[in-house]
């Protein structure tokens, strides 16, 4: 939210609420947003149109983090 990606910070609350009441569909589609073209993993955080390396290489590793994590309680859950 605080560099302007509330279209994906948006979508990313809204799992974080599904997996804290314990729907799965969370994590489901918190899995999804990093697939395909125009995903998750496309975003490229910049200002004035150049990009914001530091916060960049920070959002890069909290995704990653993310990634993993969901992963592992996603295979909890089955």
């Amino acid at each position: 939210m605080a560099n302007g990606a509330v279209f994906w910070a948006s979508h990313a609350e809204t799992c974080l609420r599904a997996v804290e009441n314990s729907d799965t569909w969370g994590l489901r589609r918190f899995k999804e947003m990093f697939g395909g073209t125009g995903s998750l993993n496309d975003l490229v955080l910049q200002r004035d149109g150049s990009p914001l390396l530091q916060e960049n290489d920070e959002l890069r590793a909290l995704l990653d983090e993310a990634w993993i994590l969901a992963d592992e309680l996603a295979r909890r859950e089955l």
